[in-house]
C-alpha cells in the first residue's frame, strides 16, 4: 500500500469510503447494504491489506455504528473521517458539539477529521461555527476540520478559510474540473489533506451503456465514448476509472467505497498498480464534462 506523511500521521492513499456499510448507495449497487458480518469482514479485509482510513458521515445511515462495533471488537486502530449532519440550521449552532460528541461515541475513537458535509454551512463559518468546531478540537473530540464540496467555487472558498485542513471533492474521467495546478497548489503549499471521492461517479462509470436507465439517457453518448476507450485499450472500468484518479491524485488520498469485499480487494489491487501512460490520459483528458447536471449525482434524478 502507499502511504502519504501528512502532519503527524501516516496515511494509506487508498481511503475507504463506508456509506455503504450503512445504507443502500450507488446507481450499479446490486447487493444492497452488507449485513454486519459483512461489513466486518470488509473492515477486516481492509485492515489487513494496511487501508488505514475510514470515510463516513452522520447522515450514512449506521455506518458510524458499524465502524464503532467493529473497533470495539478488533484491535484495528483507523484514522476516521466523518461529516457533520448536513441538515443543522443557524439556529441549531448551540448543538453541534453533541452531534460530534454523539459521532465519537458511536466510533468509539476521537474523529482524524470532522467535515462540513453541506458545503452551504461554509457561510456560518464566521457565524459561530468555527468557534464551536474549535471548541470540539480542544476538548480532544476531533484532530482536524474541513469540508466537503461539490464545486470548484466551493473549494476555493474553502481554501482561504483559517482552521479548515481537509477538502473533500469529486475527480473522475467525467468531472475534471478541479485538477489545475493554481488551485492544487494553493491547498497542498498550506498542507492541507486533499481527498478525492466519486472516483467511480457513483459506479455510473461501470455501468456499459445498455446499462443505462431511461432516466439518464442525458449521459448515455458521453458513456459511449467512455466504453469505446475501454474496448479499445481492453481493460475493465473500474481499473481504467480508478488509475485514471490515481495517476492525477499523486500527492491525495483516493476514496473508494464498495459492498463486498471482493470489490474491496479488486479495488486494492488496481490500486497496486502503475499509474496510466501520458498518452491514455491525454485521451482520457478528452472526456471532462462541465455540465453540472450530468456530473453532480446530487442533480440526477431518482433511481
Amino acid at each position: 500500500m502507499e502511504y502519504i506523511e501528512w502532519k503527524e500521521y501516516r496515511l494509506s492513499r487508498l481511503m475507504l469510503g463506508t456509506v455503504q456499510l450503512g445504507m443502500e448507495y450507488g446507481i450499479s449497487n446490486t447487493v444492497g447494504k452488507p449485513d454486519l458480518k459483512q461489513a466486518f469482514e470488509i473492515l477486516d479485509t481492509a485492515w489487513k491489506h494496511n487501508v488505514n482510513v475510514l470515510d463516513t458521515a452522520m447522515a450514512y445511515g449506521d455506518s458510524e455504528t458499524v465502524i464503532g462495533q467493529y473497533i470495539q471488537k478488533h484491535n484495528a486502530d483507523f484514522q476516521i473521517i466523518t461529516k457533520l449532519s448536513p441538515t443543522f440550521k443557524e439556529s441549531e449552532l448551540s448543538d453541534v458539539a453533541d452531534l460530534i460528541e454523539a459521532s465519537v461515541n458511536r466510533l468509539h475513537k476521537p474523529l482524524l477529521g470532522l467535515l462540513l458535509h453541506k458545503p452551504a454551512h461554509l457561510n456560518l463559518w464566521s457565524k459561530g461555527l468555527r468557534e464551536v468546531l474549535n471548541k470540539c478540537k480542544k476538548a480532544g473530540l476531533v484532530k482536524h476540520l474541513g469540508v466537503s464540496v461539490y464545486t470548484p467555487e466551493e473549494y476555493n472558498k474553502a481554501v482561504k478559510l483559517p482552521d479548515i485542513d481537509i477538502i473533500q471533492f469529486p475527480l473522475n474521467v467525467f468531472d475534471q474540473r478541479f485538477i489545475t495546478e493554481k488551485r492544487l497548489k494553493a491547498a497542498l503549499d498550506n498542507d492541507m489533506l486533499l481527498c478525492c471521492r466519486s472516483v467511480y461517479l457513483q459506479g455510473l462509470l461501470l455501468l456499459e451503456p445498455h446499462q443505462i436507465e431511461d432516466s439518464f439517457s442525458f449521459i448515455k453518448p458521453d458513456i459511449e465514448k467512455w466504453y469505446n476507450h475501454i474496448r479499445m485499450w481492453d481493460i475493465k472500468p473500474a481499473e481504467l476509472a480508478l488509475r485514471f484518479a490515481k495517476t492525477i491524485a499523486s500527492r491525495m488520498v483516493l476514496l473508494t467505497g464498495c459492498e463486498t469485499v471482493d470489490q474491496l480487494i479488486e479495488n486494492i489491487r488496481i490500486f497496486e498498480k502503475s499509474p496510466l501512460p501520458e498518452y491514455q490520459m491525454n485521451i482520457l483528458a478528452t472526456l471532462r464534462l462541465n455540465n453540472e447536471k450530468k456530473i453532480n449525482p446530487s442533480l440526477w434524478p431518482n433511481k
